[in-house]
């Protein structure tokens, strides 16, 4: 069974809405730090070949944590 690196919350309301949550790095079976993520959607998509969503990653040395 597949093992969880993480969970999002929808954050906001209307066309303000995201994604916020933590993420835990890195993948390789050891236990890696936890890192803020944001996920948004591209208002700025004008081709199928563009992303739907943005991924904004705050890694711990960016919000005061020590490691």
């Amino acid at each position: 069974m597949a093992q969880s690196n993480g969970a999002l919350w929808k954050k906001g309301s209307g066309d303000k809405t995201f994604l916020a949550g933590t993420a835990e790095m890195p993948f390789d079976g050891k236990k890696g730090e936890k890192i803020g993520v944001l996920v948004f959607k591209n208002k700025y998509k004008k081709e199928s070949k563009h992303p739907d969503f943005v991924i904004f990653i705050n890694p711990p040395e960016n919000r005061g944590e020590k490691s």
